[in-house]
């Protein structure tokens, strides 16, 4: 492998964050769901659109990093993409099955 810009890596690590990525999400807004709280479902996060679950600032670090980093260990190249999605927000007093401690 080249030193260079590796084009079909660093596109594999961009299609990896755009599938990962909405289904992370979709996986905790379904368990919010479950336990209870209503929110994710208002903010329209139960969804595998991935417009409703990327921030844009993570879309753009993992594009930067998927086509500049690379890190070797013992010998194998490794890819170094980072991301992350917007967040989601869950209100603990909404969850009905998860008991609230007393104060």
């Amino acid at each position: 492998m080249s030193a260079g810009i590796n084009v079909i890596l660093g596109l594999m690590i961009i299609a990896s964050f755009l599938v990962a990525t909405p289904l992370h999400a979709v996986g905790q807004a379904l368990m919010a769901s479950w336990l209870g709280d209503r929110s994710p479902i208002a903010e329209g996060r139960l969804t595998l659109n991935p417009r409703k679950h990327i921030d844009a600032l993570g879309l753009i670090l993992c594009i930067v990093l998927a086509f500049q980093s690379t890190i070797a260990i013992m010998g194998y190249t490794l890819a170094a993409g980072m991301g992350w999605a917007s967040r989601s927000s869950l209100i603990p007093g909404n969850c009905a099955l998860v008991p609230m401690p007393e104060r």
